[in-house]
């Protein structure tokens, strides 16, 4: 299963477990700024950068699905 994925519908879904540091962040804080394919902020010559909103979801029968 991978990690990340893109939905029907666009939007990129990220898994991961419900006890990590970023979920907390993300439930006090929505706003997020991903970066991939940037190994440091000097080497930034291809990568993909999303700035948006993120919502917790861990209804079981959906993350299967994606």
């Amino acid at each position: 299963m991978p990690v990340a994925t893109i939905t029907e519908n666009g939007n990129p879904w990220i898994r991961t477990s419900l006890q990590t540091r970023k979920v907390g962040h993300i439930k006090r804080n929505s706003e997020v700024h991903m970066i991939w394919g940037a190994k440091t902020l000097e080497s930034t010559e291809n990568y993909l950068q999303i700035v948006g909103r993120a919502e917790i979801n861990a209804d079981k029968q959906e993350r299967h699905h994606l």
